[in-house]
């Protein structure tokens, strides 16, 4: 989360990319801001969607599926599939960049503020 709210990295600004930014405020417990950047995004992704589906016929992708699933949990204020569905998403990247044998789920911040009661589920419990 510090990479991405930092200066840019190679020239392109984390903050310019509403779905870095829906995901990292999410995680930072920042939910109006992220229902924010999601609204700014859903449109396009709906578009996206529609266009793949008109050109191959293939049904929605794991990263559309996922995508609408964060800004359903969003929107429904529904913390603990957020957690669930941002940790997949971290588990997606850290494969993709190689970096999966050493990623491990851990609390958001938001986790962290949140009643023991309120953590179940947690990544010890995962």
């Amino acid at each position: 989360m510090t990479f991405i709210l930092s200066q840019e990295s190679r020239g392109y600004s984390f903050h310019k990319d509403h779905i870095w930014m829906c995901f990292t405020q999410a995680a930072l417990g920042e939910f109006a801001s992220a229902r924010m950047h999601w609204e700014l995004i859903t449109p396009s992704f709906k578009e996206q969607h529609e266009k793949q589906t008109a050109i191959d016929g293939e049904p929605m992708s794991d990263y559309f599926r996922s995508g609408l699933a964060v800004g359903d949990a969003l929107k429904e204020g529904d913390h603990m599939a957020l957690v669930k569905l941002l940790w997949a998403n971290e588990r997606t990247e850290a494969d993709r960049f190689k970096l999966g044998r050493h990623w491990q789920p851990t609390a958001f911040p938001f986790q962290k503020a949140a009643t023991p009661a309120t953590v179940a589920g947690g990544p010890d419990q995962q």
